[in-house]
């Protein structure tokens, strides 16, 4: 990025940049609309699945913090530390989106046939539990992806085709920036829960789901206050 450039960018400038006009045009602004609910929704629910998974597996939160320790601030920006395999564990068993096409031709499958004009929705969370492809596909084990560099076709949490989600990047940012702090700053564990609920787009942790939150960094701070007491 250029030192002149303008840091207080948005989409919506952006928009307005290439076409002025396009500010007062309401499909376009609806769609603005559209892109931003779909986007605060599915990452939430990506932050809240992270966080049910690392309170299920404490372990793998223990784990961040020693990497963290180990190598310091600079690995927030490695692409594959933990907190990115993490985020990518999570998004295999629990928040890949789901797609839907329009079925062009009928098509025969299997002793089924799907009518032409019909919605197709194609399954990829359960695709992502394929034994042929992960081994125990229902472990969280966000170090398979130290050993497999999987395809598009074999894990596709943003889309299967070669054009995936536009926010795929900044998703995975906020997802490592999220666990990182989160094992970095806080101690907590689960106080009350319960079964799955679906959303309507995915499964989302139980509405019963709270945990106990206290600072380790706070801890840290008295436990350095006492000792030199």
């Amino acid at each position: 990025m250029k030192q002149n450039e303008d840091l207080n960018c948005s989409f919506l400038a952006e928009i307005i940049r290439a076409d002025p006009r396009a500010a007062h045009d309401q499909t376009v602004l609806g769609n603005l609309i559209y892109i931003l609910q779909t986007s605060w929704r599915d990452v939430a629910g990506l932050l809240l699945w992270t966080l049910k998974m690392l309170s299920d597996h404490p372990e793998w939160a223990t784990r961040v913090r020693e990497e963290l320790a180990l190598s310091g601030k600079e690995n927030d920006k490695e692409s594959n530390c933990l907190a990115s395999r993490i985020v990518m564990e999570t998004l295999r068993l629990e928040q890949s989106e789901y797609l839907m096409r329009k079925v062009r031709k009928e098509i025969r499958f299997n002793g089924f046939v799907i009518p032409k004009g019909w919605l197709l929705r194609i399954c990829i969370r359960e695709s992502h539990r394929s034994a042929e492809v992960y081994e125990n596909p229902d472990t969280f084990n966000p170090n398979r992806f130290l050993t497999h560099d999987y395809t598009r076709s074999e894990h596709s949490p943003f889309g299967a085709s070669r054009i995936s989600c536009l926010g795929e990047h900044l998703t995975m940012t906020i997802g490592r920036i999220f666990v990182n702090e989160l094992a970095r700053g806080f101690d907590w564990k689960v106080v009350r829960d319960g079964p799955r609920e679906f959303g309507g787009f995915h499964w989302k942790p139980s509405s019963k789901f709270r945990i106990c939150v206290t600072s380790s960094l706070r801890a840290e701070k008295e436990s350095e206050k006492a000792a030199h007491c």
